[in-house]
């Protein structure tokens, strides 16, 4: 099985799932620059290469044609380069979407020149962070408008992985109501076939209240002012959109739902990029 007999992706933030997806990309690529070791966190390092990685350890999460949503610091790089022994190293961003439904990962090795240079006209938040996206155009990859396909590398999980990566999937998902865990396969037995349902904390608590909306123009919808004041929500506000099979349920994601987010999602990796953006947030 191609992981590393040590974990070398042990971020805790990329859950149980996304440390089995980071570890197997990162064997590929010690067999490619020869062996690496963890400087910090998704930093990682090899004789003569530095990656930055970031991760999306499912793609169930993200609306195709989108197959990738991460952010990085344009800074940390510059911080990185600053330290003698990494002067003469060739850097990488190492971007890496797990696509457990194709039975594959797929990850991008973008030079970090190539990546500074096809961003280089979008505006960094307020904490200094850009977003990065990369979608599905033609079999293309195009990340934020720039064209990535030749970075674009795709593992082929074989049979052990496969099952691993399902086993820790399924078990992903807690059910405060009952015991710790509930499988997912179970979950969506009771939805549709082709949705995938992730039972948040309270879901089931009826409306006290109800109002009306309006679908728009591509599925646009129109929250009247009174619920957006009560819930405070701003343009920009992310959220998370799920069913119960009856109803379409609407939960923001902010910063003191962190912990029931974590709960409910615990290792697929789904709320790892919202809670890193809402997090720099909350910090400034």
């Amino acid at each position: 099985m191609a992981t590393f007999a040590h974990h070398l992706w042990t971020d805790g933030r990329s859950g149980r799932l996304g440390q089995l997806v980071g570890d197997i990309v990162l064997a590929e690529l010690e067999n490619r620059f020869g062996p690496v070791s963890r400087r910090k966190g998704t930093i990682f390092q090899t004789a003569s290469e530095l990656l930055i990685g970031r991760l999306c350890a499912t793609d169930r999460y993200l609306v195709y044609p989108e197959i990738h949503w991460s952010t990085f610091d344009p800074g940390q790089e510059r911080q990185l380069r600053a330290h003698p022994e990494l002067a003469d190293r060739k850097f990488y961003y190492l971007f890496i979407t797990g696509r457990p439904h194709d039975r594959a990962i797929v990850y991008w090795l973008i030079p970090a020149r190539v990546l500074i240079t096809g961003i280089a006209e979008l505006r960094p938040r307020r904490d200094g962070a850009i977003n990065v996206r990369i979608r599905e155009d033609r079999d293309k990859s195009i990340l934020n408008g720039a064209d990535v396909t030749r970075y674009c590398h795709r593992i082929d999980l074989n049979a052990a992985q496969q099952a691993e990566i399902e086993t820790t999937e399924s078990l992903s998902i807690e059910d405060p109501t009952q015991s710790r865990f509930v499988s997912l396969k179970a979950q969506n037995k009771k939805t549709s076939p082709q949705t995938n349902s992730a039972v948040l904390p309270g879901a089931y608590t009826p409306l006290a209240q109800a109002s009306t909306v309006v679908i728009g123009r591509d599925g646009t919808l129109l929250l009247p002012a009174g619920l957006r004041r009560q819930f405070s929500l701003a343009e920009g506000t992310r959220a998370i959109a799920y069913h119960d099979g009856q109803r379409i349920i609407l939960q923001p994601v902010r910063p003191q739902e962190y912990r029931t987010a974590r709960g409910a999602i615990k290792g697929t990796g789904a709320f790892k990029a919202l809670i890193e953006e809402r997090k720099r947030e909350r910090e400034l």
